[in-house]
């Protein structure tokens, strides 16, 4: 059939033959969208991934580091044992400091302190623990009784006497001093006093020291000891503690009980760890027996 002719001027409504391109910039805009979001994805996944390689990499270079670094100390903890023990050329004096280089960058430092010339406040009497209060500047009358309080503090017997510290405000514990901390628990103990005594004071020796000991204010705490202001002898009383799971272990007879202090610095790493360590006497099977050990600012574990 034949196409009606359309008038002149009249508006054409019949079928339309559009072009195809006519619709293609705004379905190519939203594809190339889809195309920088799907990139963006997979770039933040692949950052991602190196961020978490990135980390387990430096995670297992710490680990290696501080492994490298606990086996440097505990090389070091032998070979000052093996130095203390030893005889001739290679031993080393109890009181001393040492410089060891390990690998790399890495430097240790050993520092060996003997503790049998410190007061054994888990062992001593009251006459000589008063002594030692009295060059901190404490009263004879006021020594004698915060030293009494001390003894009693670790008199297992004291701690059952519970009639005597009835409706009281303090009560004896009756087992060993932890660390010097722990003295703050004693009545009459103030941090001042604490400070001024725990550099001459041990937890873990038992023998009582002697006017050869190289502490100054030792030797003059066993002088204060026997004065006239105080009972004559500074001797162990029945008191003193024997070794138990509630306290320090204590060093028996004449066993010399030494403390060791290892600093090891690598870069911006600071490692310390202290032991205290018995070491042999002639009748003794083990060349040393350790105490105790730690791996921090164990400044009052003496």
């Amino acid at each position: 059939m034949a196409a009606r002719p359309v008038p002149i001027g009249a508006r054409y409504t019949g079928p339309s033959h559009r072009d195809p391109r006519q619709g293609r910039p705004r379905e190519a805009g939203f594809a190339l969208l889809l195309v920088l979001l799907t990139l963006g994805f997979l770039a933040l996944i692949v950052s991602r991934g190196l961020a978490d390689a990135r980390l387990e990499a430096q995670l297992a270079q710490a680990a290696q580091a501080r492994a490298q670094d606990d086996a440097s100390l505990d090389a070091a903890a032998q070979t000052a044992l093996f130095h203390l023990i030893s005889l001739g050329n290679t031993a080393w004096p109890r009181n001393g400091r040492h410089v060891v280089t390990a690998n790399g960058n890495t430097k240790i430092t050993i520092q060996t302190q003997a503790l049998d010339s410190r007061v054994p406040i888990n062992a001593a009497g009251p006459t000589l623990i008063a002594g030692l209060l009295q060059t901190c500047k404490v009263q004879p009358d006021a020594a004698l009784r915060i030293a009494g309080d001390i003894v009693a503090w670790r008199d297992p017997s004291a701690a059952r006497d519970t009639a005597a510290y009835r409706g009281a405000l303090w009560a004896p514990a009756g087992v060993p001093f932890r660390a010097t901390a722990d003295l703050l628990l004693v009545r009459g103990m103030t941090p001042a006093l604490l400070h001024c005594i725990t550099p001459h004071v041990s937890l873990y020796q038992r023998d009582l020291p002697t006017m050869h000991s190289p502490d100054l204010v030792v030797r003059e705490a066993l002088k204060l000891s026997q004065s006239a202001a105080l009972p004559t002898t500074p001797q162990i009383g029945p008191q003193a503690p024997s070794p138990s799971s509630d306290g320090p272990l204590i060093g028996g007879g004449a066993e010399p009980v030494t403390r060791i202090d290892i600093h090891l610095t690598r870069g911006t790493v600071r490692r310390h760890v202290v032991l205290i360590a018995m070491l042999a006497t002639a009748n003794d099977t083990a060349p040393y027996s350790i105490l105790m050990t730690r791996s921090d600012d164990a400044g009052d574990l003496y």
